[in-house]
């Protein structure tokens, strides 16, 4: 008999440039099929600056970054990370003193 097969995960590359490929063929589409509007891209723009606000606040509260770490990581002063994300630093702070202890996990259906 034999064993099964090991679950492979994706790299973070190949999640990214996956990722990536869509992204890129969306205004394609959009063109072709008439289904995805301006309005729809202005969303997926939200919704990737969400992730990336709720990235930097778990880097902050949790690994313990400074905002130059998480501005180098960008390539932005400091301080336009901080004027960017700190909002969500303190909101995830929030979140996480409302949560059981060990329970400590952003909530992504915002």
């Amino acid at each position: 008999m034999t064993e099964p097969t090991p679950k492979r995960y994706r790299t973070a590359d190949e999640t990214l440039g996956g990722t990536r490929r869509q992204v890129n063929a969306l205004p394609a589409y959009a063109l072709d099929t008439a289904e995805i509007g301006l309005a729809d891209f202005d969303e997926l723009r939200q919704v990737i600056n969400a992730a990336q606000g709720q990235l930097a606040a778990r880097l902050v509260v949790e690994h313990d970054w400074s905002w130059g770490q998480v501005g180098r990581e960008l390539g932005i002063t400091r301080q336009s990370a901080r004027e960017r994300w700190g909002n969500d630093v303190t909101a995830y702070k929030a979140r996480s003193e409302q949560l059981p202890a060990g329970d400590l996990v952003a909530d992504t259906a915002e």
